[in-house]
């Protein structure tokens, strides 16, 4: 009537470098994450105090120029931070986006 129950040893994780390895590495790519972010920031910052009188004196197509060159401005600033702090990520963007641009500069036979 009574089942034999059967226990299973206790699967333990090591105490190791392996946790504290990928803390580090998390804790590492939100600084590096957040400084590009800040590069970004300061640049957007900028670039909009030095067109704001343009913008406002411009007609709906130059506004939409200036907010394009200030997004514009702004990736390419944290992509560049990123990349000279070596983030692998940014690297992947950058090659999709000149594989895109490429592709989109084909012709339509070539590809």
């Amino acid at each position: 009537m009574f089942r034999e129950q059967r226990t299973q040893p206790c699967e333990t994780k090591p105490t190791g470098s392996d946790d504290e390895g990928l803390r580090k590495d998390s804790l590492w790519f939100i600084a590096r994450t957040m400084t590009a972010t800040a590069g970004m920031a300061l640049v957007s910052w900028l670039s909009l105090h030095l067109l704001q009188s343009s913008f406002d004196l411009g007609i709906t197509p130059w506004r939409l120029a200036v907010v394009m060159f200030l997004l514009l401005a702004s990736g390419v600033a944290f992509l560049g931070i990123a990349s000279l702090l070596k983030m692998q990520e940014s690297g992947r963007l950058v090659r999709t986006a000149s594989g895109l641009r490429h592709r989109a500069a084909a012709p339509q036979g070539s590809v």
